[in-house]
């Protein structure tokens, strides 16, 4: 697997980012921490807009070091940022247009991987076109700035909390379309969000960054599942199921994920394409543990066989438990009466039982 290997020793007034990891240029690496934790000057760092010491090197390239500094028009970065920053005299397709162009001028003889028309489909945007910043709506206008990142070729995109302005319908829609872009361009991704349920929708790996320190770096699923961590400590703490869509209900609006050996039903607005793999989120706190299977007039209409891992009493009253559901882990989040009253146990077999609704694909 390709590797980006950095250094960084970055001084601000009372803050210090002191980092020294390898990240895959692969799929998608989430970045989250507290606020202050140092996640944005990380990818400015990276981007060459932090020339403070510190080395950046990928596979026969050097960025920077104590005798190389790459300047980030050269780093052929894409960089995303909370504010679109769109050229509000251009149209889409112009502003769309400029990224491309702009790769092509540097690059001239290097293969494009991705084309304008490319860009266009895969965000769907064919009917905004010809359409000014000032006319888009807020994702639509996120939307274009991902496009003419993604239009520039870039090596590596960064996208510092693209989606925080925007509402769960226009979230979840972009999210769709990063999902595809690793795999189907080959183009890696570093993600920084405060959201867990976004982390857990898209990324490969995860990284916990606190005080400008590496708190954990691992597949994202184990990170999210590591009960002594902080993310799953929150109050929005997540997880996730990979499965298969087996098939889709039209009149009711669910899809059927097939794990390993048990059955998902999650609601999915739009008819889905069938045998396709496909990620589960899991809300924690919206698990419930039983040590008896559900009554069959109950309204919830998952209920997985699962086996407690561990579990850790938290300060304010509430336990955090990981299972193990079909060789996947997961955490649930109950009160520390409900555990000691369950006499919940590690080994133990409980069922998980979660209402269909407060899932997401």
């Amino acid at each position: 697997m390709k590797m980006l290997s950095c250094a960084c020793h970055i001084e601000k007034g009372n803050f210090l980012l002191d980092l020294n990891l390898q990240l895959p240029l692969s799929g998608i690496v989430g970045i989250t921490g507290h606020s202050g934790s140092g996640k944005s000057t990380f990818l400015k760092f990276l981007a060459g807009f932090e020339r403070d010491s510190g080395t950046i090197t990928l596979p026969n390239i050097v960025w920077q070091n104590d005798k190389v500094f790459v300047p980030p028009h050269k780093r052929n970065v894409g960089f995303v940022f909370q504010q679109n920053a769109l050229f509000s005299h251009l149209t889409v397709k112009k502003n769309i247009e400029y990224g491309f162009k702009r790769y092509k001028k540097q690059n001239p003889e290097k293969r494009v991987k991705i084309t304008m028309d490319e860009v266009i489909s895969v965000f769907q945007m064919e009917n905004l076109l010809e359409k000014k910043p000032n006319q888009l709506s807020g994702g639509q206008q996120s939307k274009v700035a991902l496009a003419r990142a993604l239009a520039a070729n870039p090596t590596l995109l960064l996208c510092d909390e693209p989606l925080a302005n925007l509402d769960d319908s226009s979230r979840e829609e972009i999210l769709n379309y990063l999902k595809q872009i690793p795999h189907q361009f080959q183009i890696p991704i570093y993600y920084v969000s405060h959201s867990l349920s976004e982390l857990a929708s898209i990324s490969d790996v995860l990284l916990i960054m606190d005080n400008g320190k590496v708190l954990k770096i691992a597949d994202a699923q184990d990170v999210l599942t590591d009960i002594s961590l902080p993310l799953a400590q929150s109050m929005h703490a997540c997880s996730f199921l990979q499965g298969t869509l087996i098939d889709y209900d039209d009149q009711f609006k669910l899809a059927k994920v097939q794990l390993k050996n048990q059955m998902l039903y999650v609601p999915a607005g739009l008819k889905q394409n069938r045998h396709k793999s496909t990620r589960v989120i899991v809300s924690a706190k919206e698990v419930a543990l039983s040590k008896t299977p559900p009554a069959t007039s109950r309204s919830i209409l998952n209920s997985l066989e699962a086996v407690v891992e561990k579990y850790s009493h938290l300060p304010n009253g509430q336990t955090i438990v990981q299972l193990s559901v079909d060789s996947q882990l997961i955490i649930a989040k109950i009160t520390t009466y409900s555990a000691e009253k369950m006499a919940l146990q590690k080994g133990g077999k409980v069922f998980a039982e979660v209402k269909a609704v407060t899932l997401t694909l």
